[in-house]
């Protein structure tokens, strides 16, 4: 079976984008706070441990939110034994489309 491929020229994209670094930063870093605190919001409390061991790291023009207890993930996404309550994934999709908004608005100013 032939295989099949695409690529995508990205190059004048990434020239505009090397123009305004600053505020592409501002927009990644603004949004993944937003995300931090709608999901510490949303995370389920028993001791508050869950909640506590979140945090928001930025290296490289990258932000990760993180919630760092070991359970994390079972919450998240439940288990064989107790249903999901999402807290990040839906924080995430909460903040989707302020981030398009925000990035259309602030990315040249």
């Amino acid at each position: 079976m032939a295989s099949v491929s695409v690529s995508v020229d990205t190059s004048k994209l990434d020239a505009i984008l090397a123009k305004v670094p600053g505020n592409k930063e501002k927009i990644v870093r603004g949004s993944a706070v937003h995300i931090w605190n709608n999901a510490r919001a949303k995370a389920p409390v028993v001791t508050g441990f869950l909640r506590n061991s979140s945090d928001v790291t930025h290296e490289g023009g990258y932000s990760n939110v993180n919630f760092r207890a070991e359970y994390a993930g079972f919450v998240e996404l439940g288990t064989s034994k107790m249903y999901a309550r999402p807290f990040l994934s839906t924080s995430v999709e909460t903040e989707r489309q302020n981030f398009i908004e925000r990035f259309k608005k602030e990315l040249i100013e």
